[in-house]
């Protein structure tokens, strides 16, 4: 089996341009924007149903939820401030400058000892 899944990735080609542009989709932090309310002390159950109505206000607007402007996050909780847009995507940040975010700030939120550290990472 593990011959088999070696000559499927050896063979495999991918489009990185693709990678990078799926990956970058801001729907995939809906976690990370729960988290953000879980840190201000909002329960998780509560924050992820904030975020839901976050993210279908964009999806209403037709933009990513990080394009949202902060009356718009203000208007659904009170606890989403100014740094809340500044995440994924958000900010006028460059491509490079939001893979760093990411990067960072999910292993600092997720900082198990298996992780490696931001400095030893040169990717996202």
């Amino acid at each position: 089996m593990l011959w088999v899944a070696m000559g499927a990735l050896t063979a495999a080609k991918f489009n990185a341009e693709r990678l990078r542009a799926v990956a970058s989709n801001p729907a995939l932090f809906a976690t990370d924007a729960a988290d953000y309310l879980v840190h201000k002390g909002v329960p998780f159950r509560q924050a992820h149903d904030l975020v839901g109505k976050v993210l279908r206000e964009a999806e209403r607007q037709g933009k990513p939820w990080t394009k949202l402007s902060l009356e718009d996050v203000q208007k659904i909780s009170p606890l989403f401030e100014k740094d809340f847009l500044e995440g994924p995507s958000g900010g006028g940040r460059d491509r490079q400058q939001d893979c760093s975010w990411r990067y960072r700030t999910r292993v600092r939120a997720r900082r198990h000892r298996d992780f490696a550290e931001p400095s030893e990472q040169t990717h996202c």
